[in-house]
């Protein structure tokens, strides 16, 4: 009868329904009785399903660390903690839940592995194809020379090498490039054997003799034949990268690199961790052979799970392989581009549930009620003339210290400054220009030969050992590096017989000094005043702007000063005029010699003299202060952990003539910011589990100085203290390019807050920035980053930073990160 059957189907129409049906059916008896295929297509779904809906099904916060579980108000362990109806599957010996890494890595992990995958193919078949349809050629060989070479590497260890050759630290990028380049050599042999045999056919032949070119012989012809395998080999592939990514996390080489640390013994841990940055089961397994004996939670699950995908995929795989020895798989249905549109929708689809689900969906809409309207209107006042820069030691500050604290009470923020206030007071010196300086070329007799422009074509520098002082008339000696050293003096790496004085004598004299970058101003300058120099000269910087006003920056106000301008560059170059030098000549010769490893040495009389004074109000001690309110944790077990959220208020004094430096960008925005969060927070009923402290730093232009003095007279330990989120500058700059400061002590807090700005279509650029309030909380280990509009720094310090150049749109991105941000780290689920 079956005989009697197979006659009459070859007999039967191809396009029959008959016929139809009964391939149908054969196929999905082969579908069914499938184990390989049923088994792997269940597991491979189930990965996918948890990928797209871990926010929802994660228990907690994979990046949420519980240090100390209180129960009843007591203390009743630390972590690791076994499995119990709190951490289903036990917690990491950072406190973090093992069920909700695991269910957050399974998103991380699959992407990383398809995106080797994907590389790996594209890599192998483009190779193997080319080496394939013209057999015998150089690049036939070369290929096939460099896939043995590549297969006689160990995958493990050429991964590992690779991996920390493209920089471990970049993140999945790293992964996708170095891991595509491990078992690339057996896809390229595999697809140029099959355009071995391709390209033999008759239809290939026929295909040419039409007239179609060779790319279009390739896509129509050979490529078709060989589609069917691939998504086999890109299944099989699954399970070899997640087996490499495995074996990679155990010998801790996992996504962002993380870092190795010593346990507290007093806590009960007595052995390091490995800390990872991102969610990956990698990193999970990383270091976790030490946990084996006491806390077997830790390896065991991550294991199970590589184990789990690893088999799935190895079944999907080898399921579609025992389809296609049957012919199961239409090669006409797969290329086609009704297939590639369908594809395409599914991933996109798949985008939009992943970035659209869960709690994260939820923080992400209550960001977007972030106002522009009401930070630009808080900017208003803080940046108005009424406030005339808002001066540390000012009367002005001291407004703007009132009207912040006012807004914190009608938020119903907690005062977390002195004596139930929100004022936090501390002692600061104070001083200010008496008069505009000035800066005038004279002649032997002092003679007024050219005077020049305040701001415009010179400024004044209070800092490093230069203040007040005034010179009437003086030669100017030029000098390079400015250093000088003794026999007998200790420093490392120096020649004690450095003298970057040889040759002039700058007693009475003002020396026009380029420094060496290598030391702090202040030594240059000692030396100068030492030796009797009267004045410092110092040529601006390329594209410095002239109308920017410094800080005044002292370590130890009423000691001796010396004046200190800075000058045009032009202006230096004219100085130097008679000995047909330039200051850029000077500086690219000088940094050639120190590329050679020799220190650069000049100096010299230029024949100029000049007058110049600047004149200072004696400094003096007055008090400022930092304005600090907070909302308390909702949650018992999180309430004694605090993060920190601010800017610094206060900006720079007016000049004698009446300019105002508004401080609009910097830093009334970072404080408006901050304002509307609170506002955001409170009106939106997000309770956080953690403490969240506001803050507006005082005296941030002269030091660091509020900040610097909360770490040491903290309102919340600094050790409980788990991320401090400072802007600085945020209301003017490149349209969706925020900077982050990335920090080898906040790794972790520079990705959430990364994820939180692309959460809400913002881009970002690592920053390296220093020199805001951020540095105080880092130099106590503090995980503290710092958001930063990059682009415009010419502004910062000068009258056009005016309340006209703020840029809503800049405020809105700045604010919405933040504030997602701050809800993702204080959310305690």
């Amino acid at each position: 009868m079956a005989v009697r059957d197979e006659v009459l189907q070859a007999f039967e129409p191809e396009h029959s329904p008959v016929r139809r049906w009964r391939q149908i059916r054969a196929g999905l008896v082969d579908i069914l009785t499938n184990v390989p295929l049923l088994l792997g297509t269940a597991m491979v779904l189930a990965l996918i399903l948890v990928a797209l809906y871990a926010p929802v099904l994660s228990p907690h916060n994979p990046f949420e660390k519980l240090l100390m579980l209180r129960e009843g108000g007591k203390w009743v362990g630390s972590p690791p903690y076994p499995p119990s109806d709190r951490f289903p599957l036990g917690s990491d010996a950072d406190g973090r839940d093992i069920l909700s890494l695991l269910l957050y890595g399974a998103r991380q992990t699959l992407v990383i592995a398809a995106t080797v995958v994907a590389a790996r193919l594209t890599l192998g078949c483009t190779i193997g194809a080319l080496a394939g349809w013209y057999p015998g050629s150089r690049f036939d060989r070369l290929a096939m020379a460099a896939a043995d070479f590549s297969a006689a590497f160990p995958p493990l260890l050429l991964g590992a090498i690779l991996v920390f050759l493209f920089d471990i630290r970049k993140g999945m990028l790293t992964f996708a490039l170095a891991l595509c380049f491990v078992g690339w050599g057996e896809v390229a042999q595999y697809i140029r054997s099959e355009f071995l045999v391709v390209r033999r056919q008759p239809y290939i032949e026929g295909a040419r003799t039409i007239g179609l070119s060779e790319v279009s012989v390739i896509m129509r012809h050979a490529v078709p034949n060989v589609v069917t395998s691939l998504i086999v080999i890109a299944a099989l592939e699954m399970s070899a990268v997640l087996l490499l990514l495995g074996e990679l996390g155990f010998v801790g080489i996992f996504v962002g690199g993380g870092r190795l640390f010593g346990r507290d013994v007093d806590m009960g841990l007595d052995r390091p961790t490995t800390f990872f940055d991102v969610p990956e089961w990698g990193g999970m397994l990383a270091g976790s052979w030490r946990y084996v004996d006491s806390w077997y939670w830790i390896p065991l699950y991550p294991a199970a799970a590589f184990a789990f995908a690893i088999l799935g995929f190895n079944l999907f795989g080898e399921g579609l392989r025992r389809l296609v020895e049957k012919g199961r798989i239409p090669v006409s249905a797969i290329y086609s581009r009704r297939t590639l549109a369908v594809i395409a929708a599914i991933v996109l689809s798949t985008m939009a549930v992943m970035n659209n689900v869960g709690p994260q969906a939820e923080l992400a809409r209550l960001a977007a009620r972030f106002d522009e309207q009401r930070a630009l209107a808080h900017i208003e006042v803080l940046a108005s003339d009424a406030m005339r820069g808002r001066a540390s030691g000012s009367p002005e500050d001291r407004l703007a210290a009132e009207y912040i604290a006012r807004q914190f009470a009608d938020l119903g923020l907690l005062p977390a400054g002195d004596n139930g206030t929100y004022f936090q007071t501390f002692a600061i010196s104070y001083t200010r220009l008496l008069e505009t300086p000035i800066f005038e070329w004279v002649d032997d007799q002092g003679h007024v030969l050219e005077s020049f422009v305040h701001r415009q074509d010179f400024r004044e520098m209070v800092s490093s050992g230069l203040g007040s002082g005034s010179v009437e008339n003086a030669g100017v000696v030029f000098v390079l590096g400015g250093i000088s050293y003794h026999e007998g003096d200790k420093i490392a790496g120096i020649s004690p017989s450095r003298d970057d004085f040889r040759g002039v004598d700058v007693r009475g004299k003002v020396v026009l000094l380029v420094p060496d970058s290598t030391f702090l101003l202040s030594r240059p300058v000692q030396e100068i005043r030492e030796r009797g120099g009267l004045g410092v000269l110092i040529p601006a910087s390329i594209g410095a702007q002239m109308g920017m006003k410094g800080s005044y920056i002292v370590d130890r106000p009423g000691e001796p000063t010396i004046p200190g301008l800075v000058i045009r560059r032009d202006l230096a170059d004219r100085i130097l005029a008679s000995h047909g030098v330039t200051i850029r000549e000077i500086v690219r010769r000088s940094e050639e010699l120190r590329a050679q490893g020799k220190t650069p040495s000049l100096a010299f009389d230029t024949g100029v003299r000049v007058r110049m004074r600047v004149s200072l109000l004696p400094w003096e001690t007055r008090t400022t202060q930092n304005v600090l309110g907070y909302l308390p944790g909702s949650d018992p077990n999180y309430a004694w952990q605090t993060v920190i959220i601010g800017g610094h208020y206060d900006h720079i004094a007016p000049d004698p003539n009446g300019r105002i430096f508004a401080g609009a960008h910097d830093n009334a925005s970072g404080v408006a910011v901050t304002l509307e969060v609170a506002r955001l927070l409170q009106e939106t009923g997000f309770r956080p589990k953690q403490t969240v402290l506001f803050a507006a730093w005082g005296a941030e232009e002269l030091g660091l100085l509020g900040s610097k003095y909360y770490v040491t007279h903290p309102a919340f330990p600094p050790k409980n203290t788990i991320a401090v989120l400072n802007l600085d500058s945020v209301g003017r700059g490149n349209r969706r390019q925020l900077a982050i400061s990335k920090s080898e002590k906040a790794y972790s807090l520079y990705y959430l807050v990364e994820n939180a700005a692309h959460r809400m279509g913002v881009g970002t650029i690592p920053e390296s920035y220093g020199g805001s309030d951020q540095d105080s909380f880092l130099s106590y280990s503090v995980p503290a980053v710092l958001l930063l509009e990059p682009g415009e720094i010419k502004a910062i310090h000068t009258t056009e930073d005016t309340i006209a150049a703020i840029e809503p749109h800049i405020l809105d991105e700045v604010g919405m990160t933040a504030a997602f941000a701050l809800m993702d780290l204080t959310d305690g689920r």
